[in-house]
């Protein structure tokens, strides 16, 4: 039965973490989670690592200070039951039909099965002195195991009614006297992905 379309909502960590969980108990190790990039679902996960939960962000500043760069991204998620990698699929930016799901994979479970593997078809007419050939193959995605597939569905995939232009995200960089700089936000906005204002602060 196909799934039908629920009330959309904000992507957070929590989701990501309930996902993973439901992976975890089934047997599943999920590694790789493909999300739309653009604007929501691969923006908002960069700011999971300024929760307050989570691990700043440390990077050694250039020798000199001539040369330092803000980061503000993201692409790995190590939780407690895991680790993935966030891959901004183009693809799913397409539609917000795909835009609002985030797909979660566990690639052991998978693999991709040829059904023709690629060959040369010669057997193809000729036109003057040209040699025409055609070259063929077919492939499928095979799933060993249903439960290494995982969702997260519903969410705000390429626009959200709660994101309102009056929202800001500033990148603070601060620089400590021992040669170290973390990248961290100052958050100002009334959506539910917003947990406090000024976070990053210095440790």
């Amino acid at each position: 039965m196909a799934p039908t379309d629920g009330t959309q909502r904000p992507f957070t960590k929590a989701i990501l973490d309930q996902v993973m969980q439901a992976g975890y108990q089934n047997g599943a190790n999920f590694r790789h989670v493909s999300v739309s990039p653009s604007p929501y679902v691969k923006s908002v996960f960069v700011t999971f690592m300024f929760d307050a939960n989570v691990a700043p962000f440390r990077y050694a500043v250039s020798q000199g200070g001539e040369r330092n760069t803000i980061v503000a991204t993201a692409d790995y998620y190590e939780g407690p039951f895991g680790t993935v990698m966030i891959h901004p699929n183009r693809v799913q930016a397409g539609t917000a039909k795909l835009a609002r799901n985030a797909f979660f994979l566990d690639t052991d479970m998978l693999s991709f099965l040829w059904l023709r593997k690629i060959q040369e078809d010669k057997d193809v007419a000729k036109t003057g002195d040209a040699d025409k050939g055609v070259i063929i193959g077919e492939g499928t995605l095979k799933v060993h195991n249903e439960k290494g597939l995982g969702v997260a569905a519903d969410l705000f995939g390429l626009s959200a009614a709660s994101w309102s232009s009056s929202e800001q995200i500033q990148i603070i960089v601060l620089v400590r006297a021992t040669g170290m700089m973390m990248v961290g936000p100052g958050i100002r906005c009334g959506s539910p992905i917003c947990q406090e204002s000024n976070k990053g602060t210095m440790r």
